[in-house]
């Protein structure tokens, strides 16, 4: 690909949006039924995929690399592409080595043994925002939530929670300028990290970091790898839930209809995961290894490719209607979204996330029956400059609920790995 610019080819990432659907450039750019060339920026291209077949492609052919992609000399900005060395950005054996040191924590059995804790801090976090009017679901819901869980299940004292949702938000920022603040939060974080880490080595606990202390590995890979779990299981969920409750809130008959129904909130928060468009960058760059021909497009040695998670999921190939909302849409066939990705780099919390999302969807729905948006959805106020698109606020009027969980209950989660 040249380098040259070329005034036909679109700037990415696109402007900045509000809501869950995707920037209609994903739509204009797939149908070409290619990848099509952007501009990053600073002399910068890359190349677009957006149909199903084309991002899954991209996510589990061995000759498109993440790491070559955040290693290189002509990375792209801070914002578009994962830390050098972090799980995030390594390739096989690398990513198979170090994705392997905590895999089993993540399973689905494992997560299975979660999800009553889960849903108890979910009770409990409701029941301590019931007297507000309205209550704010994200601060005082979503984000308490995953951050709880995650935190907990690191083994990251609470008391330090706070701390960790500023350096997450800094580690996504795509704001012009942000490299030095992205650079002080991944070395702060980084500190702690290290700090924990040494801790548990001389004083293990039933915990994910003291799992992780006790491997014979590179301690800076030890500490890379925490920081993308808490980030990665931190931020993505909470934004998620606060964007599934927003929607659901806005339709009563749906809301009447999943309440109680566990089987029904698990198929819409599969639905949910391939509609609302989470990030504001389609995915994480990879670099060709080889000449690659995709849809007939060649793709040169060295080139940047982006796979647009978010717009293969609305690809009408292969959803029918795609903008519309379907809560039955995977009740009789296996989901098939890539919410979570493909390949190798599937998400490694994707059972844990699932979790979350249902626990969380249904904690609102089946204790606070009257519960409402207090604003509509369409005045709501959306975060800008983030990697991770979400709610700056929810407020919703619970209403009265039909049980009453301690407020207490939100404090305590003792998730444990080994």
């Amino acid at each position: 690909m040249t380098t040259e610019t070329r005034p036909e080819s679109p700037a990415y990432p696109f402007a900045a949006r509000d809501g869950v659907d995707p920037d209609p450039g994903y739509a204009d750019a797939r149908m070409a039924g290619a990848p099509v060339p952007v501009f990053l920026g600073g002399g910068r291209w890359a190349w677009l995929a957006t149909t199903m077949a084309d991002v899954r492609t991209v996510h589990t052919d061995p000759r498109f690399s993440r790491a070559a992609a955040a290693g290189s000399a002509n990375a792209p900005s801070a914002g578009l592409s994962p830390p050098a060395g972090s799980l995030l950005a390594l390739d096989p054996p690398d990513h198979t080595r170090m994705r392997g040191l905590v895999a089993g924590a993540f399973s689905a059995r494992r997560m299975a043994q979660l999800r009553p804790k889960v849903a108890e801090r979910a009770r409990g976090l409701l029941a301590a925002r019931a007297g507000d009017d309205p209550a704010d679901l994200v601060a005082g819901y979503a984000r308490p939530l995953s951050a709880g869980v995650i935190g907990a299940l690191l083994g990251v004292p609470e008391s330090d929670h706070e701390r960790f949702f500023a350096w997450a938000q800094a580690f996504l920022s795509t704001a012009p300028g942000s490299a030095p603040e992205i650079g002080r939060a991944r070395g702060e974080l980084a500190a702690y990290f290290g700090e924990l880490l040494g801790r548990r080595a001389r004083s293990p606990e039933h915990d994910l970091l003291s799992h992780l202390a006790a491997q014979d590995a590179d301690p800076r890979e030890l500490v890379l790898l925490a920081m993308a779990i808490l980030v990665a299981g931190h931020e993505t969920t909470s934004n998620h839930l606060a964007s599934s409750l927003m929607l659901l809130l806005s339709d009563p008959g749906t809301t009447s209809e999943l309440r109680g129904d566990p089987e029904g909130v698990g198929q819409a928060v599969e639905e949910l995961l391939r509609a609302v468009s989470l990030g504001s960058v389609g995915g994480f760059p990879r670099r060709t290894t080889e000449s690659v021909v995709l849809s007939g497009v060649t793709i040169e040695a060295g080139d940047l490719v982006i796979p647009a998670l978010n717009a293969a999921n609305r690809d009408p190939a292969a959803f029918p209607q795609p903008d519309d909302l379907d809560f039955a849409r995977f009740a009789k066939v296996p989901p098939t979204h890539v919410a979570f990705g493909a390949g190798p780099h599937f998400c490694l919390g994707a059972a844990l996330a699932r979790i979350e999302l249902a626990e969380g969807v249904s904690a609102v729905l089946d204790h606070y029956p009257e519960a409402e948006l207090a604003t509509p959805a369409a005045e709501l106020a959306w975060t800008r400059d983030s990697l991770v698109r979400g709610l700056v606020s929810l407020p919703v009027r619970l209403g009265p609920a039909t049980s009453s969980p301690s407020a207490e209950t939100g404090k305590e989660n003792q998730c444990t790995a080994p």
